[in-house]
């Protein structure tokens, strides 16, 4: 009943006051309707740029970490991010190993079980520090892993782990040499102040 038969100007302007009030009522939804689509899609465009801006940070991060940095999912340890300086430790690129198990690729066999015993205390809620491991670089060298782990979210309901490692290999043979050294030298001392008395 909101348009009545006649001419066009008849029907826009029509002599009738209530016919008139429910036209300027279906005008007013109309406008407030777009008004509430704008301010929404400005909110959604404003949210997704933000979400853009902190990935792009997130992965500024990432990406100049002088540490190792590999996220894990939780079910079956596949890689779901890895830095560049896991690419340069490991020696593959992160597009390589994106979806691979990481145990396969880059664990000794002797350390699995230990790490996944690890990996469930992560993901149950407690965070590892200081956590120590072998792994192996495509060359076939292994080096030593001082791990910071903890979990994080990876999708709608999901968990798995960060791992922030630095290497420590280099820190661990000196450290072998100096108690070496240190005991070449008590031996030293004491057999010369044997030979002295």
């Amino acid at each position: 009943f909101v348009f009545h038969q006649g001419s066009l100007v008849e029907r826009i302007f029509a002599p009738d006051p209530n016919e008139l009030w429910m036209r300027l009522l279906v005008v007013l939804i109309l406008i407030i309707s777009w008004l509430y689509y704008k301010v929404v899609i400005d909110r959604y465009k404003k949210a997704q740029d933000a979400l853009k801006k902190s990935e792009e940070y997130m992965r500024s991060l990432l990406e100049t970490s002088a540490s190792v940095i590999v996220c894990l999912s939780s079910d079956d340890h596949r890689i779901l991010e890895f830095n560049h300086e896991a690419e340069r430790l490991y020696g593959m690129k992160r597009e390589e190993v994106l979806g691979k198990v990481y145990f396969e690729l880059f664990l000794p066999k002797l350390v699995c079980d230990h790490v996944a015993s690890d990996i469930r205390k992560v993901l149950g809620g407690e965070p590892t520090r200081g956590y120590e491991n072998p792994v192996r670089a495509t060359d076939g060298s292994e080096r030593i892993l001082h791990w910071s782990v903890s979990r994080i979210p990876v999708g709608e309901g999901q968990s798995g782990i960060m791992a922030v490692g630095q290497d420590i290999t280099e820190l661990r043979k000196a450290k072998e040499e100096l108690e070496n050294s240190v005991s070449l030298l008590r031996a030293t001392i004491e057999s010369t102040a044997d030979g002295i008395l």
